[in-house]
Formats: structure tokens, sequence, C-alpha cells
């Protein structure tokens, strides 16, 4: 669900599949978030439409939440391994 930041109104809401374990985070106008089996989702906010994955394995309550600097989004998966991944422009 997205909210306007000004006066709380419900501006979209999507239902998706699945179990997600991260709470939602935002760049350039892609909401991304994490599912419980590993793989990291972005919609756009305009099309309301998948834009990006990545199956990394990563688990929130063990890696702790991704870093996105610029272009990139920063994770560990659960086997150790660092991952720098092109966010959508």
């Amino acid at each position: 669900m997205a909210l306007d930041a000004d006066t709380g109104a419900e501006l979209r809401r999507k239902k998706i599949s699945g179990s997600f374990a991260s709470a939602p985070f935002t760049a350039s106008g892609i909401v991304y978030g994490g599912h419980r089996g590993g793989v990291l989702h972005g919609w756009n906010t305009r099309s309301r439409r998948e834009v990006w994955r990545a199956e990394v394995m990563w688990d929130e309550a063990r890696q702790g939440a991704p870093l996105m600097v610029d272009d990139r989004m920063y994770v560990t998966s659960s086997s150790g391994k660092a991952h720098a991944l092109a966010l959508p422009a």
C-alpha cells in the first residue's frame, strides 16, 4: 500500500502473492521488497508492474537491509557472498 506523505491517504494498493520478509524500500520511483524465498523484487510506482528482480538468497533477518547507493543495491546473500546489483533507471 502506498500512502500520501502529507495526508496519510491511501494512494495505491497492490496485492502480491507470496511471503515478503522485508520492509519496503524505495529508490528512483521503484519500490523494492524481499521475498522469504531469497528473491528481491522491484515495482514501478507509476505502472504498478514488476520491473526488477534478483535471486540472491537474501534473508533480512540474517543479512539486514540492503544498502542502496546511486544506481546500485548492495546486499549479502545467505552464503556470505556480497552482491552489487544494478537498479533500473
